[in-house]
């Protein structure tokens, strides 16, 4: 037999077969389309689709219910915070002193000392060892007495004022006078306690007693932010409650 007859003669080029297309391949050539951005993520949660779909759905008349009830309640809430009580303030002003140490200190270093002490004491009208005997002459409790006073510290100086809040003006100065004069006989107290030499000695003492009391009507600041803090707790309420019920089928789905 002849061998030419069984050579296999080639016409022209031979394309290679096609690869089957999968979806991975789709995958990549969507996510490397120029309108794709080249990036492809990870699809939403199935809830978070569900929840769009809630919110978006027939949104407008649920946009008037919650604008609405956002009205309102901005309304309300506003003039309720405007109508609060009135407070009352008084002030007791005091002043930390050691006349020997600072007439006979060579430099600032025991006026930096006395205002440090100014400061923890200061810090002692917020605890149970000032408040404690206050809240028991006034009928008080403790908490009450912290929460009415304010100690007044600032800059490096020897005062420090001591501010109370209350109800009736004449419970704020005589809050205010008590608990100046607690400090006044705690740092005694510790003076004979601790065996205090009487040239190392410092006194705590009311310079100028507790002022009449004043007056404090809530600001327009406080009732405005409340009123904005309703309104859009009014919406958000007033919005979702709409939407969800009036498609309510779709949560289902």
């Amino acid at each position: 037999m002849n061998e030419a007859n069984n050579a296999t003669v080639i016409v022209g080029p031979v394309s290679p077969p096609s690869a089957p297309v999968t979806k991975s391949t789709v995958t990549v050539r969507a996510a490397n389309h120029p309108r794709s951005g080249g990036l492809e993520g990870p699809p939403a949660p199935r809830w978070q689709l569900r929840l769009w779909r809630i919110v978006a759905t027939q949104a407008r008349f649920a946009l008037v219910v919650g604008a609405v009830v956002a009205v309102v309640a901005g309304v309300l809430g506003g003039l309720a915070a405007a109508s609060g009580a009135t407070r009352y303030s008084s002030t007791t002003l005091m002043m930390i002193d050691d006349p020997y140490q600072l007439a006979t200190a060579g430099d600032a270093g025991q006026l930096l000392k006395l205002e440090s002490l100014r400061v923890k004491y200061a810090g002692l009208i917020g605890t149970d060892v000032i408040a404690g005997p206050v809240a028991a002459e006034l009928g008080l409790t403790p908490q009450q007495v912290i929460g009415a006073v304010t100690p007044e510290v600032s800059g490096v100086t020897l005062l420090m004022g001591v501010q109370a809040t209350w109800r009736s003006p004449q419970m704020a100065q005589r809050l205010s006078s008590a608990v100046a004069d607690e400090v006044t006989s705690y740092v005694r107290a510790q003076d004979v306690a601790f065996r205090i030499p009487a040239a190392d000695r410092f006194t705590f003492d009311t310079v100028d007693p507790a002022t009449p009391a004043v007056a404090e009507q809530p600001s327009r600041y406080k009732a405005a932010t409340v009123g904005v803090g309703a309104a859009v707790i009014g919406f958000v309420l007033g919005f979702g409650v709409v939407q969800a019920v009036r498609n309510r089928r779709l949560s289902a789905a």
